[in-house]
């Protein structure tokens, strides 16, 4: 039970980040993000990606190392850290 209600959380935070991301981005709710696609495969260009970190902080209260952010990062592991930080 407890770890059904954790994955939901966990999947429902997931699709929240992906929201932010795809807002960030001007993304069509059409487009399919892959978690394990990396960023420069979603079609993202350097300016999204800083505008996709910025919503992320804002929207977390967080702050993100802009090292961590690269065309070769995927979106999980950007959204993971996130994500552990507010269990």
């Amino acid at each position: 039970q407890m770890d059904e209600q954790m994955s939901h959380d966990y999947s429902s935070r997931v699709q929240e980040l992906l929201g932010i991301i795809r807002a960030a981005a001007q993304m069509s709710d059409e487009q399919t993000i892959d978690l394990h696609q990396k960023l420069s495969d979603t079609g993202l260009d350097s300016l999204d990606l800083l505008s996709v970190v910025d919503a992320l902080e804002e929207s977390y209260g967080i702050l993100i190392d802009p090292d961590l952010v690269s065309p070769d990062t995927t979106i999980i592991d950007l959204v993971d850290p996130i994500l552990r930080h507010h269990e």
